[in-house]
C-alpha cells in the first residue's frame, strides 16, 4: 500500500510561483544570447523548458556557455583599469 502525501497549500503555491519565475528567467536569457553562447540547439532548450519549467534548472546548469569566454566590449589594452576582468578572474 502506499501512502498519500499532503503538502501544505502555501507550499505548493510556492513552488508553483518559483518553477514559472525560473523558467521566465530562462527564455529570457535564452532569447538574449546568441547561438554560439548556448550549449545545443537554442529551440530545443525552448522546447524542454516548456515541456516542464523544472527543467529551466537545466538550463542554468548546463545549457549555458560561460560569460568569461566572450569578448568584453569595452576593454582597451591601455587602459588596465578597463579591461573587463577582476583580479578574482585571473584564477578562475
Amino acid at each position: 500500500m502506499t501512502r498519500k502525501v499532503h503538502l501544505p497549500k502555501p507550499l505548493l503555491i510556492a513552488v508553483g510561483v518559483a518553477e514559472a519565475v525560473c523558467a521566465a528567467l530562462a527564455w529570457r536569457d535564452l532569447a538574449g544570447r546568441e547561438a554560439d553562447q548556448v550549449r545545443g540547439a537554442k529551440n530545443g532548450w525552448r522546447l524542454l523548458i516548456s515541456l516542464n519549467p523544472g527543467n529551466s534548472l537545466a538550463y542554468w546548469a548546463f545549457g549555458r556557455r560561460s560569460s568569461r569566454t566572450r569578448a568584453q566590449p569595452n576593454a582597451t589594452l591601455d587602459d588596465p583599469g578597463r579591461s573587463g576582468s577582476s583580479p578574482c578572474e585571473t584564477f578562475a
